[in-house]
């Protein structure tokens, strides 16, 4: 699996059909999942990986404003596949541009004293002066905080897995992580089906 992107075209099928989710576009592939836009406003991740399954499974209901939202987690334990309903993030290029700038300065460590040096530091050391960028620098620093809720020590943090809401809100919306704190085995929720 990790030099090939995931084939869910089999699994989607049986997802909408029995889930009674339409999906209107897809939204990225890639080696552990792939992800749809629903007929909703909300994404459907098919998923290999459990570590994001557990990070959905805490941070579902916490309403967190810098992590996309959960809705539902599945588990399809016949194929080891986990489903995830969450929030919808768009890209945005304002937020690529000045996350192109920063991305070496963010700490993917999440100890609280390196995410406040990034927030101090990172304007000045990428010369970002204006109110937005530096805007979007604290909401990165928040973002690494709010990602702190799940126990987990280490945040993949890329353009491909942060967005930022029409609102202006940028948000972490790919849960894939390493280094759990502890031993976190939230419930997840057994959806019931015949292997596809």
């Amino acid at each position: 699996m990790e030099d090939a992107d995931f084939n869910c075209d089999a699994y989607l099928e049986y997802f909408e059909k029995n889930m009674g989710i339409t999906t209107v576009s897809q939204l990225g592939n890639g080696a552990y999942g792939c992800a749809f836009l629903t007929d909703t406003g909300k994404v459907l991740k098919i998923t290999t990986d459990r570590s994001e399954a557990v990070a959905a499974c805490i941070l579902k209901d916490k309403n967190l404003p810098h992590v996309a939202e959960v809705y539902e987690v599945y588990e399809c334990v016949e194929d080891y596949l986990y489903v995830i309903i969450k929030e919808f993030v768009p890209f945005h290029n304002e937020l690529k541009e000045v996350f192109n700038e920063v991305r070496y300065s963010i700490p993917w460590s999440l100890d609280e004293e390196y995410i406040e040096e990034f927030r101090t530091e990172a304007p000045t050391k990428h010369n970002l002066h204006g109110e937005s960028e530096i805007d979007i620098v604290n909401q990165i620093a928040e973002m690494l905080l709010d990602w702190k809720v799940t126990g987990f020590t280490s945040i993949d943090a890329h353009l491909g897995n942060i967005g930022m809401t029409d609102e202006g809100v940028v948000k972490l919306f790919d849960f894939g992580a390493n280094g759990s704190k502890g031993d976190i085995k939230p419930q997840v929720i057994n959806l019931d089906y015949a292997t596809v």
